[in-house]
This record gives C-alpha cells, sequence and structure tokens, in this order.
C-alpha cells in the first residue's frame, strides 16, 4: 500500500525544488564501459529526455567505473581528465580520493552496482544550471530494499537517478519487437518515471499512469504517459509550452517508429 499524492500535496511540498531560468538543466553522464550499441541507445534517450520533459539536456561526459583492489568495490573516475575531481564517499565533498562504489556480487562477470551509491556520487557533478542530474549506467544496478531483484532504473528526491541499459533488455517478456527497440521502449519508460521522482512525483495509484509503481519489471502494456493528474504536477514543476511538448513527442516517438504512442498523440 502506498499513499496517494493529491495535486495539492505535491504543490505544497516545501521540499519540491523549483526550476529557474538558470537552473533548468537535465545533465546526463555515461557510467561504465559503453558499447557502440548502447551509446547509441543512450543518446536516443537524450533526445526522448529534451523532447519528454520540454527542458535542455546536456551531455557531461563519461564516468569511468573499474574494479578497486579488493574487488569488494568500486572506483568511479572521470575519463576526460586524470587529475579530475575524485569524492571521497557519496557523503564527502569533492576532494583528492577516490570514490569506492559498493556492489553485492560474488562474480566479477556479473558485477551489480548499488544504485544508491551511484546517486551519491552523480550529486557531486551537480552544476549551478543543472536542475537533475542522470546516469546512463552498462552495469547491472540493485537496490538493497528489493532483496536480490536487480532494477531498470532507481532516483529520488535529491535531483540525481540512474538507469541500467543492460536491465532493459529482459528476455522474460514476450514482444514482437526486436531486442534493441524493445530496451529502448523500455529504457524512455524508465527514464521518465525515474526523473519524475527527482521532481518530488510520487508513485500514481489512481490511474494508468507512467508513475505507477514499478517493483517489478515493465510489460509492454505499461503507460508510456502521464495520467491527468500526474501531467498538471510535471506542468506545476517544470512550466511547459503544452502544444510544443506534444508535437516534440510525437516526432520523436515517429523517428524511432513508436507508432502506437505517435498514434496515440495525433
Amino acid at each position: 500500500y502506498e499513499d496517494v499524492q493529491t495535486y495539492n500535496d505535491f504543490a505544497k511540498n516545501p521540499m519540491r525544488y523549483t526550476i529557474a531560468e538558470k537552473r533548468r538543466t537535465l545533465l546526463v553522464y555515461f557510467l561504465g564501459s559503453m558499447s557502440k550499441k548502447y551509446r547509441a541507445l543512450g543518446n536516443k534517450l537524450i533526445q526522448f529526455l529534451r523532447a519528454f520533459f520540454a527542458l535542455p539536456v546536456e551531455h557531461g561526459g563519461d564516468l569511468v567505473m573499474d574494479p578497486a583492489k579488493n574487488k569488494e568495490k568500486y572506483i568511479i573516475r572521470p575519463n576526460y581528465s586524470p587529475d579530475g575531481y575524485y569524492v571521497k564517499s557519496k557523503y564527502m565533498r569533492r576532494t583528492q580520493k577516490d570514490t569506492k562504489i559498493s556492489q553485492k556480487t560474488k562474480s566479477q562477470k556479473n558485477v551489480e552496482i548499488n544504485a544508491g551509491d551511484i546517486l551519491g556520487v552523480l550529486r557531486q557533478y551537480i552544476l549551478p544550471s543543472t536542475y537533475t542530474i542522470i546516469g546512463i549506467t552498462s552495469m547491472k544496478i540493485y537496490n538493497p530494499e528489493y532483496k536480490d531483484d536487480t532494477i531498470m532504473g532507481f532516483g529520488c528526491g535529491s535531483r540525481s537517478c540512474v538507469i541500467s541499459i543492460p536491465e532493459c533488455y529482459d528476455k522474460s517478456i514476450k514482444t514482437p519487437m526486436k531486442a534493441d527497440k524493445f530496451a529502448l521502449f523500455e529504457m524512455i519508460k524508465t527514464a521518465a518515471h525515474e526523473v519524475s521522482h527527482t521532481m518530488k512525483l510520487d508513485h500514481c495509484v489512481k490511474y494508468s499512469c507512467i508513475m505507477n509503481s514499478q517493483y517489478v519489471k515493465e510489460t509492454p502494456d505499461t503507460p508510456i504517459y502521464f495520467c491527468p493528474e500526474c501531467i498538471r504536477k510535471l506542468h506545476t514543476a517544470i512550466k511547459f509550452d503544452c502544444v510544443n511538448r506534444w508535437e516534440s513527442l510525437r516526432k520523436f516517438y515517429s523517428l524511432v517508429q513508436f507508432k502506437g504512442a505517435a498514434n496515440w498523440i495525433t
């Protein structure tokens, strides 16, 4: 059971981080070793984010994730500067120490990274112009609260979220879509859901909505749109032009050949 977040609850939330003229950018980082295929999916996701949230989206670059010597931690560092910024831990400000990210695996062939630790690192890269920072990773992620299940994404109200590309390739779901197209479909739904969490939208329990709880893997039937109440919350949060947003989404869905989504808008 989850509490209902009404529109008034959302609008009056004193912890809601408001958008500003100089603080309205979604900042995206690629995390881990990104193959050509993963990088292409990540770039398409950036296109989607621009259309869906009607905000500027910037690619901050890549962050390398390397195993530490004790094989129980991972070190994350920027790949564009050998003397770049490092953080001692997810709770510390920038120092010249390495950041260590915990993992819960016995085999290096199937590494799963704690999603909360990743968010702690990403927050160190938030700029004055950043509204939300988003990590797109080539590694599997998990939330300790979900027992042994890996997750497709994780976001919180502290303006940070992470999306796992490999988790969006779910072979257990039967779909007529090709694997890469279905993975993109799952990625954009997950990203829309998790980025909305960073804007203080809670799970929707009233309607069929992209903000429905995702404690289980999504299916092709999971909505790709907001319900009327949640779209009102999003509009209150970021003040987009409704007509331009729908037109941008229609063009994106047509570009990636999501005909059902494009026809739904039309």
